[in-house]
């Protein structure tokens, strides 16, 4: 059996309405139809698409008008064509030409689970480079350091009356920082000050 699965947000223009999809759906042979109209086409709650998944048997075929209508990932649409796998079942994208029930489009969603583990080894490599780049400049991360001599001009200058905020300003180092680093001492002094 074929299944059309067609999807609508409320910001598209007239054409891209559901009228369109269902159209296409209806002409390819969909013997079922379920739709979706979500808020933005981001929107992950999607009830129509997951009803539709759930009545996917063996031999069973999803179609959508364009790969879009899933969703907005390359992730996402393999998880999707993996799980209809899983069942048995197949998948058919009309515009891009896309039928896992024959080779060529087996084919093409192989590819495109390649690109998907290509950009996760870019995404790898490049944080473990940028990772090695910090550490050999001496920088891990994080909140940057005050040095000893940063510390002792500030309690000097908040013990001589200038406020926390001020001390702060003048040394470029958050007034957080310097509660945490120079204590309950300058607190009490910086409070006095006001």
């Amino acid at each position: 059996m074929q299944y059309g699965y067609a999807r609508s947000s409320k910001n598209e223009i007239p054409e891209d309405q559901l009228g369109h999809q269902v159209e296409s759906l209806n002409a390819c042979g969909c013997e079922s139809l379920v739709a979706d109209q979500a808020a933005t086409s981001l929107t992950q709650d999607r009830p129509g698409l997951t009803e539709v998944i759930s009545r996917l048997k063996t031999g069973d075929t999803l179609v959508v008008t364009k790969l879009d209508r899933l969703g907005r990932s390359i992730k996402g649409f393999i998880e999707l064509v993996n799980d209809l796998e899983e069942k048995g079942a197949f998948f058919v994208a009309l515009r891009e030409n896309i039928d896992t029930r024959i080779e060529p489009g087996r084919f093409a969603v192989s590819l495109f689970q390649q690109l998907e583990d290509m950009d996760k080894d870019l995404q790898h490599e490049r944080t473990t480079l940028s990772r090695a780049i910090a550490s050999k400049k001496m920088r891990a991360g994080g909140r940057p350091t005050v040095d000893k001599a940063q510390l002792e001009a500030a309690k000097q200058m908040i013990e001589s009356g200038q406020s926390v905020r001020e001390v702060a300003k003048i040394l470029g180092i958050g007034q957080a920082t310097l509660y945490r680093h120079v204590g309950a001492k300058a607190t009490q002094a910086a409070l006095v000050s006001i």
